[in-house]
């Protein structure tokens, strides 16, 4: 026999079974690394009825999981300073910094930019690691002090990477360190 998700899923439902959908840990969509990023603990849950909102992929009401959008909200992966000690961030949504650790783990930052130390063997129910070389990807968004450059060193390094390329296309390859040609 299969299991209720299973029948729900190809709308077979036998009378008196409840049709309350999908469970989410065995979906596809639901473990897609932009899934992760822009929308779990993000979106609102819209469902009515109850269920185990510690497995729902979706924000509900006094969650403390619930996420700032990184798209909409400038901060970055690492945690506050405040809410590390304890306290209650003054700065609220405003502030640059992550503030627990959903926020911080599944930033664009940080998420699955490092291999998982299970690998295939890894069982969590959210791991915010990679598991294989397809699921890695590269830190990406957010004012990141990795990232964060005056509008002059933004403008130096884009003149020396027009630099370069405008010596390339003349058949040059040898650069100095400031991005000149030599």
């Amino acid at each position: 026999m299969r299991d209720s998700n299973s029948q729900q899923q190809a709308g077979r439902m036998d009378a008196g079974q409840e049709t309350r959908g999908p469970t989410f840990d065995n979906s596809l969509v639901y473990d897609t690394a932009e899934f992760h990023l822009y929308c779990r603990k993000i979106i609102a849950c819209s469902k009515r009825y109850s269920h185990e909102w510690t497995t729902c992929p979706f924000a509900h009401p006094g969650e403390k999981a619930k996420r700032r959008d990184p798209r909409t909200h400038q901060y970055d992966c690492e945690m506050c300073p405040t809410v590390v000690k304890g306290e209650v961030c003054e700065l609220g949504a405003a502030c640059p910094h992550s503030h627990h650790v959903f926020e911080s783990w599944l930033h664009p930052q940080k998420f699955r930019t490092m291999i998982c130390k299970d690998g295939e063997a890894c069982h969590r129910e959210v791991c915010f690691f990679a598991h294989g070389a397809e699921q890695l990807r590269m830190p990406t968004g957010g004012p990141s002090k990795l990232r964060r450059q005056s509008s002059s060193q933004e403008e130096a390094a884009r003149q020396a990477g027009a630099a370069a390329a405008a010596a390339v296309a003349a058949g040059s390859s040898s650069f100095g360190s400031d991005g000149e040609r030599q």
